[in-house]
């Protein structure tokens, strides 16, 4: 371990604790953005509320004034955590249990913020010549319109802009530093409805079946193959619900239903998307509507740019690996936050208990986290 990465575990996991502690289920905070102003005033950061629509939020900054200009970006609410009893522990009462912190956020993204944090903190004791910020969020897991988004938007209009950009969105898939997020695929959701003709299946050429033209339209759209560039996750299309029911066993339904949802990489437009569906559609011999919502648009950023660089060098000489560059997984708020960032990734823990019962975060990677963030911190702003 670092030194930097033993100086900062302990910090990190206090401060994760008492995250993990505020009952932040979407949109609320619970308290924590007041619990992350008082750590980061303490530290000389200059904190500002930019609250809207009941979503909390907060921006906090550290010589303003200078440039280059780096920000750490995240959030503090979290998914409901279902059942409690289905837990080993209480979602909200942070657990150690062999080498792990359990608790609902403990990875998504608790664990981020709270690294974020420490490493910010620990960075404004000897501070570099360029300012260093942070904006956290309640309004993430949600529909995301009055947290990220706002600032952005709030700070846009101010003409503030940051050379850099650090979503602490988990982003690693086995290990510390295997895997840096450069972009995200898109997000477009579709309800679809065949309309046939209901009737007694003892008469077939009295009806037209929906559910059959369903179930043939949604082999025809499985079947198209999607390419990406290069490393890159390509589109992925699924089919996550279908319904359809006349309420007797010899009755053909008058309507299928069923909701598809896309997840589209830089190389396929939304539009050119929605046109394709409703062209294989509008193939069948049932009467179909489609419509539409749209959560977030692809992206791409910059693959050799210096934050890139940076990041790579840090995660090869502390967690001795060389992560890979990955556009997947779902939407985050690094289609808002890339609005005023020069160049922007997501990096921070192991997502793979994210959103899930038990959910949890390896201890040790707490300090290899908060060292990694500070690291950047450094080379970027020197």
């Amino acid at each position: 371990m670092s030194d930097d990465s033993a100086q900062l575990a302990v910090p990190a996991r206090e401060l994760l604790e008492k995250l993990i502690g505020c009952r932040s289920v979407t949109p609320k905070d619970g308290g924590a953005l007041d619990l992350a102003s008082q750590h980061l005033q303490a530290a000389g950061f200059a904190c500002e509320r930019l609250d809207c629509r009941g979503v909390a939020n907060l921006y906090a900054q550290l010589n303003p004034s200078q440039q280059p200009a780096l920000v750490f970006s995240g959030h503090v609410d979290v998914v409901p955590p279902g059942d409690d009893a289905a837990w080993s522990s209480p979602p909200f009462v942070a657990t150690e249990r062999d080498g792990n912190l359990y608790g609902r956020g403990a990875c998504d993204m608790k664990a981020g913020v709270a690294c974020m944090i420490a490493a910010a903190c620990a960075y404004a004791r000897n501070p570099e010549s360029g300012s260093l910020a942070l904006m956290l969020t309640s309004d993430e897991e949600g529909e995301a319109v009055s947290g990220t988004r706002h600032i952005v938007e709030t700070l846009a209009g101010r003409g503030s802009r940051f050379a850099y950009g650090i979503i602490g969105e988990p982003s690693c898939a086995r290990q510390i530093g295997d895997t840096i997020r450069i972009g995200r695929r898109g997000s477009l959701v579709a309800q679809i409805e065949f309309t046939g003709v209901q009737g007694h299946i003892a008469y077939p050429a009295r009806i037209k079946n929906p559910i059959e033209a369903l179930a043939a339209a949604i082999c025809l759209l499985k079947k198209r193959e999607f390419s990406a560039p290069e490393g890159l996750e390509p589109t992925h299309l699924t089919f996550v619900s279908v319904a359809a029911d006349a309420g007797a066993s010899n009755v053909v339904p008058r309507i299928a239903r069923a909701r598809l949802g896309i997840r589209n990489s830089i190389a396929d437009r939304g539009a050119d998307l929605m046109s394709w569906v409703e062209e294989s559609l509008a193939t069948f011999d049932c009467q179909c509507s489609c419509s539409w919502r749209t959560y977030s648009q692809p992206y791409l950023g910059e693959r050799d740019g210096r934050l890139v660089k940076v990041l790579t060098k840090a995660c090869e000489s502390l967690h001795g690996c060389t992560p890979a560059l990955s556009a997947g997984g779902g939407a985050s708020d690094g289609q808002f936050l890339r609005r005023i960032c020069d160049e922007m990734v997501e990096f921070g823990c192991v997502g793979e208990s994210m959103h899930k019962v038990d959910e949890h975060v390896k201890i040790a990677d707490l300090g290899a986290l908060a060292a990694t963030y500070l690291h950047c911190a450094r080379s970027l702003l020197a």
